[in-house]
């Protein structure tokens, strides 16, 4: 099994678990904080702070993903380096611009 195949199987589980834990967590968290369940769960919860809530469990579960998936993947340059970036800065000179 080649190296790509393998990240491409690990990719997807590392994700799903990742996002069960930090949902997890912000449950917890939230529960901790507030005394009562998150607002997903609790129908007595007004529209507003249900929706703020989904929101940003929405935003820090993406965030994870992304993070996870960038962190596996087999990409051929080294993350932060741009096509053509020998500097590692992440900026192309005026000479690597005009040949990108």
């Amino acid at each position: 099994m080649s190296k790509s195949s393998r990240t491409q199987l690990l990719v997807p589980i590392a994700v799903m678990g990742a996002t069960w834990a930090v949902r997890r967590a912000m449950d917890s968290a939230y529960h901790r904080a507030t005394g009562d369940s998150p607002p997903a769960k609790d129908s007595n919860t007004s529209l507003t702070r249900a929706l703020t809530w989904a929101i940003s469990t929405a935003v820090v579960i993406a965030a994870i993903e992304v993070i996870i998936s960038r962190a596996l993947s087999t990409s051929d340059e080294p993350a932060g380096l741009l096509a053509g970036d020998e500097t590692g800065n992440g900026e192309l000179t005026t000479a690597e611009t005009a040949t990108a």
